[in-house]
């Protein structure tokens, strides 16, 4: 078993880290972030993934930054959006 494990997250797997934080805070005693962001412009990025991946994917996106702890969310978001972080 692994006692008091602190979470590392790079690029995306940092906004992955900070929902695993934040969805279970016991079992992790920190995190930590390597090129990614604790902060977005929601609007923008919303936008950005409507271009991408048309209304579904810029819906799961703006459900996922509102409800960070709802497994069902991200669920969809990591359907919909994951694939379009390879996209130009």
């Amino acid at each position: 078993d692994i006692k008091d494990p602190i979470l590392l997250g790079v690029s995306l797997g940092g906004f992955v880290a900070l929902s695993a934080a934040i969805r279970h805070p016991s079992l992790f005693r920190g995190v930590i972030t390597l090129s990614s962001v604790a902060h977005v412009e929601r609007g923008a990025a919303i936008a950005r993934f409507g271009e991408l991946g048309g209304p579904p994917a810029a819906q799961a996106f703006a459900d996922v930054l509102a409800r960070p702890e709802d497994d069902v969310a991200f669920a969809k978001y990591a359907q919909l959006c994951f694939p379009l972080y390879s996209r130009q």
